[in-house]
């Protein structure tokens, strides 16, 4: 089935009741009071948080903790209030000969602890804006916004519970994301992080996920609307558009 990054149901949404949040008395700059950032900032998150002892940099290049694995979201408070330094003590290497992640990788994405973004499902499918080159888009494995193959294959995330946000536990039907049309788009994702890609790469994440699980007979209504990006898409998987 069509899939998307668990965390894409609510991600952005602590950044958004911040900003929402009145401003606290006599604050005059941003540096007068607290930042509350998740995934939405330009912060170094993972040395930070190897820094606090949260975890070690796995070879997926995520922050692996011991109890919990890759799968949280890390969140911070930036202040200037006199807090006491605290580290967790979880900040050593534990992957071992482990590369469960790389070998899953469909894309070859992960070298060296590091992401090659050009190859990366995340970066195609939320941050690339133009055509997603075939030998990759073929690659998804029906991944349409983010993907977790390398979280699902790292054996730390045995330990990791169930989430407590119900949101982050499923995923749309695919029947669904098919019927979004451009005029319940943004009602559809409100709150979610799809949103910000946009309705064209949305239907073009969409067409290439699509096409990875060779399923190229049920692209017909992607194609019909004739959206520019989709069309190019559509070529370079060898889809012939609907004239």
């Amino acid at each position: 089935r069509l899939a998307e990054r668990h965390h894409s149901a609510i991600a952005g949404q602590e950044d958004e009741r911040q900003r929402d949040g009145p401003e606290p008395e006599g604050a005059d700059t941003d540096l007068d009071r607290p930042i509350l950032a998740a995934d939405s900032a330009p912060l170094d998150e993972r040395t930070l948080a190897q820094r606090a002892g949260i975890g070690w940099l796995g070879r997926n290049a995520l922050v692996i903790a011991p109890e919990a694995g890759t799968y949280r979201l890390l969140g911070f408070l930036l202040t200037t209030a006199p807090l006491a330094p605290h580290h967790a003590g979880q900040d050593a290497d534990r992957c071992g000969s482990c590369h469960a992640c790389e070998t899953r990788c469909p894309t070859r994405a992960l070298v060296g602890r590091r992401v090659l973004t050009e190859r990366c499902i995340s970066y195609l499918t939320i941050e690339h804006q133009g055509v997603i080159p075939r030998a990759l888009a073929e690659r998804f494995a029906g991944w349409w916004f983010g993907c977790d193959l390398c979280q699902e294959a790292c054996p730390w995330n045995r330990f990791a519970g169930p989430a407590a946000d119900p949101r982050l536990n499923g995923s749309d039907a695919d029947a669904a994301l098919l019927a979004v049309g451009p005029a319940d788009f943004d009602a559809y994702f409100a709150g979610r992080a799809v949103r910000r890609i946009g309705y064209e790469r949305f239907r073009r994440n969409l067409l290439c996920a699509l096409a990875s699980l060779g399923r190229r007979d049920e692209c017909a209504s992607l194609l019909g609307e004739g959206l520019p990006l989709v069309v190019e898409q559509a070529r370079e998987l060898g889809i012939t558009p609907i004239s």
